[in-house]
């Protein structure tokens, strides 16, 4: 018992010192008693879980706030985007329940009731809100996970409320990464352990020396995807220029071979706590791990388990993880390659091999009052030949961004490109009413200077 006190104590010592200058800053929610919706049994233990991963394991300052109720929720993301300032890495972990209405997304404090449109409007926390502090913080690199597509705990009087999941969200911003614990429209299932399968898979890879964060990623599809007996897959959208690190290669090599043993040790045993563990396993975890990831969880259950809660049993139609890994791959390194004017704005051309990003330089002043700023994404695709094919990009400071697909060439002298498409055109409450023609045009300004 001495022994293996001594060795979490020696790793928490080496885990603590810092192993780069990085700023890195985490916002963690985790809410689970609610009110007047249905209990979850698993946030407040994710949100925990993963607070103190990125605490001990990888260097974030961290922001926490767990079965809070609006204002709390509102306090905390203040606290966070003033913290986060100019960042290295900017970090949001969100556990508890969401749906969506509109193809808008809303996350829910405890106190939540809601028995109207008005009321979800204004009695909960909307994902763009996080959005936009994320993007005004201004950090390299903005990651945001939400484990809330849960089922919908609403009454279904609520008109325009969707029964599954959430609706895509899409990036506005380069540099930044949207982690979903299951595809748009689908459920996220609150499992039988300690942890969901999404934060049990996040508390296994996320601290994997040498990932770049799109690695990460597909492995914790992995874990999902087999932990919930293939009916469940996690969901990612990103507009990364740089390959993210949470832990460097470098580092964790420089360090004793042990170095992780002990903290991984933690993470696989929390994984395997099932809400039918017997006492004696749940002791034998406090006995080994008095600090661990899910000790606090476990204290709480060890007397009053709670079963699992029965998420949408119904067939889902997903994607497997081999077609999925594609999508994060290790991602390319972006570099900017030449400058060009579109409707008044100065836009950057990024690229890397044959994929091509445009993006806000300098906006208008039109724009820029209407909340557009550097790193607005307008265009993300390839590039064949003279062809390009992709997605382009509509802004709205309410409803957020919406992506449309487009195609279209660069002209034989390679100074101007024209890309054409159907964008939807939405309301003021977000529904979309229709659909109408775009044309995209940007003529080259300057080459970029090489540093």
């Amino acid at each position: 018992m001495f022994r293996v006190m001594w060795g979490l104590v020696l790793a928490l010592l080496i885990l603590s010192t810092p192993c780069h200058a990085q700023k890195r800053v985490a916002l963690v929610y985790g809410n689970s008693r609610y009110i007047a919706v249905g209990e979850l049994s698993n946030p407040v233990n994710d949100a925990a879980a993963i607070a103190s991963l990125l605490q001990i394991q990888l260097h974030f300052d961290v922001v926490k706030a767990v079965d809070a109720d609006l204002g709390q929720m509102l306090q905390a993301l203040g606290d966070f985007g003033n913290r986060a300032k100019g960042a290295d890495i900017a970090l949001v972990f969100y556990a508890g329940h969401g749906i969506q209405l509109n193809g808008q997304n809303y996350l829910l404090p405890v106190t939540a009731d809601i028995r109207t449109e008005i009321d979800l409007r204004t009695q909960t926390l909307r994902l763009n809100e996080i959005a936009e502090v994320l993007d005004a913080s201004g950090a390299k690199a903005k990651l945001l996970f939400i484990d809330a597509c849960r089922n919908n705990p609403l009454p279904m009087t609520s008109r325009g409320a969707e029964a599954l999941g959430l609706a895509q969200q899409e990036v506005s911003v380069i540099g930044t990464l949207f982690a979903f614990a299951t595809a748009p429209g689908h459920v996220a299932y609150d499992g039988d352990g300690v942890n969901s399968p999404f934060t049990a898979g996040l508390l296994l890879n996320l601290g994997m020396p040498g990932a770049e964060i799109r690695q990460v990623l597909a492995s914790v599809r992995t874990e999902v995807y087999k932990r919930t007996n293939r009916r469940q897959v996690p969901w990612v959208n990103e507009a990364l220029l740089d390959q993210v690190y949470l832990v460097d290669a470098a580092v964790a090599s420089a360090a004793s071979d042990d170095k992780f043993a002990w903290v991984e040790a933690d993470i696989a045993a929390c994984a395997q706590i099932g809400p039918t563990s017997v006492p004696v396993l749940l002791e034998s975890y406090l006995a080994h791990f008095p600090q661990g990831f899910c000790a606090e969880a476990i204290r709480s259950q060890l007397g009053t388990r709670p079963g699992a809660v029965l998420a949408d049993s119904r067939a889902l139609t997903i994607e497997t993880p081999e077609q999925a890994r594609a999508m994060t791959a290790p991602g390319p390194v972006y570099e900017v390659s030449n400058y060009w004017n579109h409707n008044g704005s100065v836009v950057a051309l990024s690229a890397s091999g044959a994929n091509r990003v445009f993006y806000y330089e300098r906006p208008r002043a039109l724009l820029t009052r209407a909340g557009a700023r550097k790193g607005t994404l307008l265009f993300k695709g390839e590039r064949s030949g003279n062809d390009y094919i992709g997605h382009a990009y509509h802004f709205s400071r309410y409803c957020g961004p919406i992506s449309y697909p487009v195609k279209g060439r660069v002209s034989a002298d390679q100074m101007k490109v024209v890309l054409t498409g159907r964008s939807p055109v939405r309301g003021q409450d977000c529904k979309q009413t229709g659909w109408q023609d775009e044309e995209l045009v940007f003529s080259f300004r300057a080459k970029a200077r090489r540093k």
